[in-house]
C-alpha cells in the first residue's frame, strides 16, 4: 500500500538523484528524501523499499550495507546486482580503452589497499590498447569526480562508488574487517596474529572496548599496535590532483545536480536547454576545453615532482 500513498514525483525525483550522484552519505541520502517528499510521512526506508520492489525487475537495487573505508561515513547507492561484468558497469558512458585502464587500477587497489596515483597512473604503459599519458590523466581525474576512486594528497583507493558496486559484487571473496564484518580493502593488520580491521573500526575499539581499556592494544590477541593508524595526509593544502578532481566536483544542491550540456546556465529551464546566446555557448565550452588542459599540466607537474622526490629517496 505505501507505494501507493507514496508521492510518484518525489520517487522519481530521488532515483534520478540517486543515478546522477552514484553514491551519497547516509545523511545525504536522508536529506534527500526530506527534498523529495516535503510533506513528511515519507522515511529513507521507506523509499528504498518501494523503489527496490520496482527496480528488482531490472537487475538493480538501493544499497546501505557499506560504508567509506576511509571516513567511515555510511553509504547509500544504486547497484547492479546481476552477475554479469558488475566491475565494468558505470553510470556514463566509458570507451573500452578506459574500462581497460579502470580495471588495472581496480585490481592493483584491490590487492594492495592504496596507492600513489602516479603509480596508478602509469598503469596505462601496460594495457594492450593504445592509452597515451594524457588520456590516462584525465580518465583518472574523472573517475575520481564521479567516485569511482577517492583520491587523498598523493594517495588513491577505492571510492565510494566503487565501494558500494565493486566491493559488494566480491564481497565473498575479500576479507571481513573483524570488528563490523563488512568486506576490506583498504585497511589495517595486526602483526601478531593477522587479523584485519578498518581504521575507523580499530579507532573506536581503543577508545570503547572494554579489551582495550583505553589502549592501543589489538582487540582480538591484546598485543601492542605497532602500525600507525593515520590516514591519507589531509593537509590544508589541497594537492595539484585533488584541485583538479575538484575543479570538475558538482557543487549543486543534492536534488538539483545534473549533467548541463556546453553552454548551459543556470537561467535555462529545468529540461536543461542550451543558451540561447552562441557566443555564451562557444565562451562555456572554451573555458571548458581551458580547464581541463590545466587539470593535466598540473597532473604531468604532479607526476614529474613525485618522480624527482623518488630520486632523491
Amino acid at each position: 500500500m505505501l507505494q501507493f500513498t507514496m508521492d510518484p514525483q518525489g520517487r522519481k525525483r530521488f532515483l534520478q538523484s540517486l543515478v546522477s550522484r552514484g553514491t551519497v552519505t547516509l545523511q545525504e541520502a536522508e536529506q534527500l528524501v526530506q527534498e523529495c517528499f516535503p510533506d513528511g510521512g515519507v522515511s529513507l526506508s521507506d523509499c528504498s523499499a518501494v523503489l527496490n520492489d520496482m527496480l528488482r525487475p531490472l537487475q538493480l537495487e538501493i544499497n546501505r550495507s557499506r560504508r567509506d573505508e576511509v571516513t567511515g561515513d555510511h553509504l547509500v547507492g544504486l547497484i547492479n546486482t546481476s552477475a554479469d561484468e558488475a566491475a565494468t558497469k558505470f553510470g556514463a558512458p566509458y570507451t573500452k580503452a578506459e574500462l581497460e585502464f579502470f580495471q588495472k587500477m581496480t585490481n592493483h587497489l584491490m590487492e594492495h589497499g592504496s596507492e600513489k596515483s602516479t603509480v596508478l597512473i602509469n598503469k596505462a604503459t601496460s594495457m594492450e590498447q593504445t592509452f597515451s599519458t594524457s588520456q590516462a590523466q584525465d580518465t583518472f581525474v574523472r573517475l575520481c569526480s564521479a567516485g569511482w576512486l577517492q583520491l587523498q594528497g598523493s594517495m588513491c583507493m577505492l571510492g565510494p562508488r566503487s565501494r558500494v558496486e565493486i566491493v559488494t559484487a566480491q564481497a565473498a571473496d575479500l576479507d571481513a574487517c573483524k570488528s563490523c564484518h563488512d568486506p576490506i580493502v583498504y585497511g589495517k593488520t595486526c602483526a601478531s596474529c593477522g587479523q584485519r580491521w578498518h581504521v575507523f573500526c580499530l579507532k573506536d575499539a581503543f577508545q570503547f572496548d572494554r579489551r582495550c581499556a583505553g589502549k592501543e592494544v589489538c582487540p582480538a590477541c591484546l598485543s601492542p599496535w605497532t602500525d600507525a593508524l593515520e590516514e591519507p595526509s589531509h593537509s590544508q593544502t589541497q594537492s595539484t590532483m585533488e584541485q583538479a578532481v575538484a575543479s570538475l566536483s558538482p557543487k549543486k544542491p543534492l536534488s538539483s545536480r545534473r549533467r548541463r550540456p556546453p553552454g548551459a546556465n543556470d537561467d535555462d529551464d529545468g529540461n536543461g536547454a542550451a543558451s540561447a546566446n552562441p557566443r555564451e555557448a562557444t565562451a562555456s565550452a572554451s573555458r571548458s576545453t581551458r580547464s581541463t588542459r590545466r587539470s593535466r599540466v598540473s597532473l604531468s607537474s604532479q607526476m614529474e615532482q613525485e618522480d624527482d622526490d623518488d630520486e632523491e629517496d
